[in-house]
């Protein structure tokens, strides 16, 4: 009988078992498409010995958790040792042990920052444009927005890398709140840096833990690294400007407050000169309060006599240092025949009240012919008129006289 005589319609059901086919006698060539059902494959009937070169797939290097990658060649995959992704999902680029979704490991061996040489992780932009960013975003599966970023600007003449911050989701990136420049510079609220730092806002600074006491050091750059200027804190010394001197922790020139009370200080050369207290301004690194200058100030004051003379002003004015007055007077006192005592009203401070009246005033200059002696009087605002022989003098003794005199006295 010829070959293909027998159609597979002319062949009885099981009337052909596999004790009836010798070995090797069937080839594929022979069977038709589809003519064998994979459910009348017997499981490991065929071997990988039996399949024709190209259908079989070899994996080189392979191994748990690895990535597997093409080869370039034909029918051949590599197992990859240095990429893997373990059963958290986590995947890991030069570890095989992974702790975070994204774990990568490097010795990329950068010994120095700047220069060409590559670091371990790069984001690259693959359309260039000028004025561009390379960003890495935050966000949260509550939002696909980004909610911060980190990115890298690049332009012609260099790049500017940039933290940005939310203040609202909805709205993504709302504030590129610091910008370092192609220069270095770092800008905080401004993206234009012009200064190393360049602040657009309220600097704090809090409970720095510095060995020199100073909250903020600006250094010069002399041979003996002087301190420019040191915001100063200490236990004795808070809120301060200071100017130091190499490396000591006591500051040559300070203004600032200083003490329990939170007293205004003054220092040069390492000493101090002046100290605004509670009681007035003290000298020298003294605290007395009774040695406290508590007031300075200038006018003029209005003077009139006690007996109801009328009086022609020329000058009545004062200045007052702590509670030492000094007065300068020049009037002209109306004619008159008045034989009582004459007396002065209206210093503009009220005299020490002490066992004896304060203070002396000169006559400098009179057209009476006379030398009186001229006093405040303790406890009021009046200035007596006495002869040397400590009696009292007649206002008819300067009628129509002008009369200048001038001194100081102590004020309560």
């Amino acid at each position: 009988m010829g070959l293909t005589q027998v159609s597979t319609d002319g062949v009885k059901n099981d009337a052909i078992t596999k004790t009836k086919i010798p070995a090797n006698q069937i080839e594929a060539s022979e069977l038709a498409d589809n003519a064998v059902d994979t459910n009348a494959i017997a499981n490991n009937a065929v071997t990988a010995g039996k399949l024709a070169s190209g259908i079989q797939t070899t994996i080189n290097n392979n191994a748990d958790n690895r990535v597997i990658t093409g080869s370039g060649t034909a029918n051949t995959l590599n197992g990859e040792s240095s990429v893997v992704i373990d059963a958290n999902s986590n995947v890991g680029i030069g570890t095989t042990s992974p702790t975070r979704p994204l774990h990568i490991t490097s010795d990329e061996d950068l010994t120095s920052f700047t220069g060409t040489t590559k670091g371990a992780f790069c984001i690259s932009n693959n359309d260039y444009a000028s004025g561009e960013y390379s960003a890495i975003d935050f966000t949260y599966t509550g939002s696909d927005n980004p909610l911060a970023r980190i990115a890298a600007k690049i332009t012609g003449g260099g790049t500017l890398l940039s933290f940005g911050t939310s203040g609202n989701y909805s709205n993504g990136i709302t504030n590129e709140a610091l910008t370092i420049n192609t220069n270095g510079n770092v800008g905080i609220g401004t993206t234009s840096p012009s200064s190393a730092l360049d602040v657009n806002g309220v600097v704090e600074v809090n409970n720095p833990s510095l060995g020199t006491d100073a909250k903020l050091i600006v250094k010069g750059n002399d041979t003996n690294n002087h301190d420019i200027i040191a915001l100063y804190s200490n236990a004795s010394t808070r809120g301060s400007f200071a100017i130091r001197t190499g490396t000591s922790t006591s500051p040559s020139f300070l203004m600032g407050t200083r003490g329990s009370n939170e007293t205004l200080a003054f220092m040069t050369d390492g000493t101090e000169r002046a100290r605004v207290t509670d009681n007035g301004i003290t000298f020298n690194g003294d605290t007395a309060a009774a040695n406290a200058l508590d007031d300075y100030e200038e006018g003029t004051f209005t003077i009139t006599e006690g007996g109801g003379i009328s009086l022609t002003t020329y000058v009545a004015e004062y200045i007052k240092i702590g509670n030492m007055v000094h007065i300068e007077v020049g009037i002209l006192v109306a004619s008159n025949s008045n034989g009582g005592g004459i007396q002065f009203l209206g210093l503009p401070f009220t005299a020490k009240n002490t066992g004896d009246n304060t203070g002396g005033f000169h006559l400098t200059s009179t057209n009476s012919g006379r030398n009186d002696l001229f006093f405040a009087i303790r406890g009021g605002t009046n200035i007596g008129v006495g002869t040397n022989q400590n009696t009292a003098v007649a206002r008819s003794a300067y009628s129509n006289k002008q009369l200048k005199f001038s001194g100081s006295y102590t004020a309560a």
